[in-house]
């Protein structure tokens, strides 16, 4: 310790030794302070996110925004024994040793008078884990300042334009990292070329970013559904089950998309196009590659459609959301996650690729027993063949999803390793000084270093983007909201996150009477047991269920690779639970048909 008070003291920050003659005791101590010195305990680690500083002063618990000195402070516990002005000062002491060690420090501090800061002990502790599964922290509600809220409105947006987050989820992290925010910008309105080219009405932005989180305008899903002339039911029961299930009647009309002209030929090249595409410097600082990510956005999109046409065909027969799935999943040939994956946990080049393989045995049937297994009465009035063809037509769909899934998550892998091998080269130049530091900087500002045109501080930079990202992440946000609340996105949150709830209604498909206990990861690839608590998962990432004898989750879309692994290992599958690893995780669930019961 006293080799770091003396580097602390190199950096001109005042510090204190013991003293034989000291008139403030503390520890078994004497110092040389007033009697009424206030002694603080800071880190400039809180909860796992380098964007916050830990503040501890007797019975008092606050934390400090790094980087915002107005609107800065969140109470924790107790009341406030130290004035607003001063812990600015606090604050700046804290994240000046840390800037100047390079290191994460837990500090102790002497206070007094107007403004006299002594360290009197320092230590270095554990750094935040980027890898968290989830980085969201509920005792901070509001990790942002609010002109940050403020930056997440969309000019021009209606007051009412409702964004969701359901259709994104499984493919993009829970908050996207800087480098991949600055990516979503640039492209707001990614998903409206295919309707525009169809001239179906579109809304904008089609993209949101609030609070670093991805969400899609709802209003663009239902421009598509009015003009395919059916209900909004397929996108709710897949996309928004919380409000799905509140449905008293629901709608599967087989829509009339002809005017999109689906056919496999364009959506097959489309991939191909995707996965030949060199991933270069070149590519990623030139306009050819926001016409890249729409081709992906357009390429899912139109699988998406046909999947959407191929399953009202199939359910007009079977009137029953798991038997479909039995047939649709059971009597595939191949997957993609029959084999061991070697892909990123998200389309964000921030998350390298992992290794993964699923362990449980999948279970299979063929056509022929299942349809056997119909009441005699359904077998005559579907017809054999009929059915035999609208379960190829899913598997064909499939199909494509897994070619688009690889192509889309291959690009991810590469903009990851370009990024990376660019932040080597900057570290080389000394601009930086770890590669995984590119990744704080947006889009722009790596261009312009890479043509030698960025003029600001870097340093200063760097660590105000490494904090505003963190704090990003720490930050809650409903899974719908209006373009109207999203200045106040911290004041809904700390409603939302006080409310218990002990009853949920859900989306279930192979239910089983079961009571065990909720069990949310905490780093991404931990192994998980009882009842998991996941959002959507990504290919790579289904094999933490492994251990688990059910499932629970926010959405889990009828062909999302988490409801095929589950239907596949008839692992009981429970939708429509919001934040589902805040309110379960280490709690008794009792698991029903159509909810979920949390215990105390």
């Amino acid at each position: 310790m006293e080799d770091m008070l003396n580097k602390i003291e190199n950096l001109g920050i005042k510090v204190i030794r013991p003293s034989e003659n000291g008139a403030f005791s503390f520890d078994g101590a004497s110092y040389d302070m007033p009697a009424g010195t206030v002694t603080v305990w800071l880190e400039t680690v809180f909860a796992d996110n380098a964007g916050l500083v830990g503040l501890t002063s007797g019975e008092f618990r606050a934390v400090l925004l790094k980087g915002v000195y107005k609107d800065f402070v969140r109470l924790i516990e107790g009341e406030p024994n130290i004035e607003p002005a001063k812990m600015v000062k606090l604050a700046e002491t804290a994240v000046n040793i840390e800037k100047g060690l390079d290191i994460s420090v837990r500090l102790g501090v002497f206070l007094s008078g107007e403004d006299q800061r002594f360290v009197f002990r320092a230590e270095e502790i554990t750094p935040a884990d980027k890898y968290l599964y989830d980085r969201r922290i509920p005792s901070v509600p509001a990790a942002l300042s609010s002109v940050e809220y403020t930056l997440s409105q969309n000019e021009g947006a209606p007051e009412k334009t409702l964004y969701g987050r359901g259709m994104l989820s499984g493919y993009l992290p829970e908050t996207l990292s800087p480098f991949a925010l600055s990516l979503a910008k640039t492209v707001p309105d990614l998903f409206n070329p295919l309707m525009i080219s169809v001239n179906v009405k579109t809304s904008s932005p089609s993209l949101a970013c609030i609070c670093g989180k991805p969400f899609i305008n709802t209003s663009n899903a239902e421009h598509i559904c009015t003009t395919a002339g059916t209900t909004q039911d397929y996108y709710l029961l897949n996309y928004a089950p919380w409000i799905y299930v509140k449905n008293t009647k629901s709608s599967f009309k087989h829509p009339n998309l002809k005017i999109f002209a689906i056919n496999d030929e364009e959506i097959t090249e489309g991939i191909e196009d995707i996965k030949s595409k060199e991933i270069t410097k070149e590519l990623l600082f030139s306009d050819d590659f926001s016409e890249l990510l729409a081709l992906c956005a357009m390429t899912m999109q139109l699988i998406q459609l046909k999947t959407w046409e191929a399953f009202t065909e199939a359910y007009s027969m079977l009137k029953d959301f798991e038997t479909l799935l039995r047939f649709v999943y059971l009597t595939r040939e191949k997957s993609l996650i029959d084999s061991s994956l070697d892909m990123p946990p998200f389309l964000d080049p921030f998350y390298p690729p992992v290794k993964s393989v699923i362990h449980r045995s999948f279970k299979t049937a063929d056509f022929d027993s299942l349809f056997a297994a119909l009441p005699a009465a359904k077998r005559f009035l579907i017809g054999k063949d009929k059915l035999r063809r609208a379960v190829k037509s899913l598997h064909a769909c499939l199909d494509l999803r897994d070619r688009a899934a690889e192509a889309l998550f291959g690009v991810s892998a590469a903009l990851s390793g370009l990024v990376l091998s660019f932040g080597s080269e900057m570290v080389e130049g000394r601009l930086i000084k770890s590669p995984m530091d590119a990744f704080a900087f947006d889009l722009t500002d790596l261009k312009n270093f890479y043509n030698d045109e960025y003029y600001g501080n870097i340093p200063v930079t760097l660590w105000f983007k490494k904090w505003q990202g963190e704090r990003t992440a720490a930050q809650f946000v409903p899974y719908d909201i209006y373009e109207k609340d999203i200045a106040d996105t911290a004041s809904i949150v700390k409603k939302m996150l006080t409310k218990k709830q002990t009853e949920i209604p859900c989306v279930s498909f192979g239910h089983k009477d079961y009571e065990g206990v909720g069990c949310a990861p905490v780093r991404i690839g931990d192994r998980l047991t009882d009842i998991a608590l996941v959002r959507n998962l990504s290919p790579v990432m289904l094999s933490c269920l492994d251990g688990c004898h059910a499932v629970v989750t926010d959405t889990a879309p009828l062909f999302a690779y988490l409801t095929e692994y589950c239907i596949r290992t008839e692992t009981p599958l429970y939708s429509g639970v919001r934040f589902a690893g805040l309110i379960g995780n280490g709690k008794r669930i009792k698991l029903y048909g159509d909810k979920i019961e949390i215990k105390d």
